[in-house]
């Protein structure tokens, strides 16, 4: 009851300031000065597996965000320092949230700094070239058979890493027929990244079936896929091992698509890949589209090699990054490798009012039953700015290993949920914050609730 009176203190106390700090005749100025504060649940787990509980703290936040602009480059500063009053033994003393700037080691400043900046970018996707240091918040590469929504948020605010993006267009040499897309989920250690080349081999004609074909090739690596599980003490013991040259892995294909029709109204995509993981192959052949401009709709057949996972690098990848590698270094026949089987993707959904609301829902698993392979399925919610005055939200749901349709009834288990609901005015930015995330563990409690409330207030 204490901390949700806190919480609604502070967002009374964020609305005032929507009136005192409006900016004039809003032209970019080269330099702008934000003030951030608010409230956070945050996880207060060791640096290394200790064997103890986790336990979620509440703390407050203030920050200052200074931003640049020049021409094409944007960069902001994210300087925050997070404390509370009920710190010490006996719960009474103030505290400093020194996670937030003591390092733990020489390699580790990189990890620890870096993340200060909030966000710096060059350009935009479509110009020759554009670079982007930001949070990574629902990146896919070709038909997603590979790298499918990933995002690297889902450790904030308590462990935040900046991820970097670059996209070259063959405009960039005088060649208007290929581009370049690369990211790493950690500017600071490069351990998890992917990359894809793709052509337009026959842009130069008119019709649009054959100017929009498609050919792609993307390679992506995980590195350390223990990062986390190196960091969270309620992780299963057995998933959290030291780095190493050995643990890294590597998955790479080859994809194609074809827009059949490509009225806004009407459209029609066929599409397929071929990707290789650790010598399994896996198969996909499908379609996408679009109906009277509001159904938005997609379906896949799959065929998996034993232990073959499709989608490796999806929206909860780094929940689950060293259960997937556990079954990606297993072998054909390790222990708990799935069956090869056909499997299915289908998704249907609607996207209203010039795609400002969307909502998808997503299903996937075999077609028949197969040995230890399961069904997942994912709810996608997003409003934008302008439906509704002043509001916007996104909201994922994403559940995993689910053996039938009963298995809703436990969803909390293996699943992640996650809502940001925001409230803009001016130079004004309110958010709040809710995430349920789910982690192999050893003890009872293997899930984490976190909330937190934020405003951001544009000073200059």
């Amino acid at each position: 009851m204490k901390k949700a009176f806190i919480l609604v203190v502070s967002a009374l106390l964020v609305m005032p300031f929507s009136v005192f700090a409006q900016s004039e005749g809003g032209e970019r100025s080269f330099f702008s000065l934000g003030l951030g504060f608010g409230i956070e649940g945050l996880y207060n787990g060791e640096y290394t597996p200790t064997g103890t509980e986790s336990k979620t703290l509440l703390y407050q936040s203030l920050g200052l965000h200074p931003q640049f602009r020049a021409e094409n480059f944007d960069m902001a500063l994210d300087l925050v320092a997070r404390f509370r009053f009920d710190g010490g033994d006996n719960e009474d003393e103030f505290e400093l949230r020194d996670e937030d700037w003591r390092t733990h080691g020489a390699w580790e400043i990189l990890n620890l700094y870096l993340p200060k900046i909030r966000f710096a970018r060059y350009g935009t996707k479509g110009d020759p070239i554009a670079v982007r240091l930001a949070d990574i918040d629902g990146i896919s590469y070709g038909n997603g058979f590979i790298v499918s929504s990933y995002t690297n948020t889902l450790f904030q605010p308590e462990n935040r890493i900046l991820g970097a993006v670059i996209d070259i267009d063959g405009s960039i040499v005088d060649i208007p027929y290929f581009g370049i897309e690369a990211f790493t989920a950690n500017a600071a250690r490069c351990d998890l990244a992917a990359g894809r080349l793709y052509v337009h081999p026959l842009a130069g004609f008119d019709l649009s079936i054959l100017k929009g074909f498609e050919i792609g090739g993307t390679f992506a690596m995980d590195r350390n896929p223990y990062y986390f599980a190196d960091r969270y003490a309620m992780y299963n013991s057995f998933l959290a091992t030291p780095w190493s040259d050995e643990t890294a892995l590597h998955i790479y294909g080859l994809d194609f698509s074809v827009p059949l029709l490509t009225d806004p109204a009407f459209g029609l995509t066929l599409f397929g890949d071929r990707v290789s993981q650790n010598s399994r192959v896996g198969w996909m052949a499908g379609a996408s589209g679009r109906v009277a401009n509001a159904v938005i709709w997609e379906g896949q057949f799959r065929i998996l090699d034993d232990g073959f996972i499709p989608e490796y690098f999806d929206a909860s990848y780094d929940l689950y990054r060293p259960e997937k590698y556990a079954v990606y270094d297993s072998g054909s026949s390790g222990a708990g490798v799935a069956e090869s089987c056909y499997a299915y993707l289908g998704a249907l959904g609607l996207s209203l009012f010039e795609d400002k609301l969307v909502f998808k829902v997503v299903s996937e698993g075999p077609v028949w039953s197969a040995e230890n392979r399961l069904y997942s399925w994912r709810g996608i919610l997003e409003l934008k700015e302008g439906l509704i005055p002043y509001f916007s939200c996104d909201i994922l749901y994403d559940k995993k290993n689910m053996a039938n349709f009963d298995d809703f009834a436990a969803w909390k288990q293996d699943s992640l949920l996650r809502a940001r609901f925001h409230y803009h005015t001016g130079p004004v930015v309110l958010s709040l914050a809710y995430i349920l995330r789910y982690m192999p563990s050893d003890f009872e409690k293997d899930r984490q609730i976190l909330m937190g409330i934020e405003g951001r207030i544009r000073l200059h």
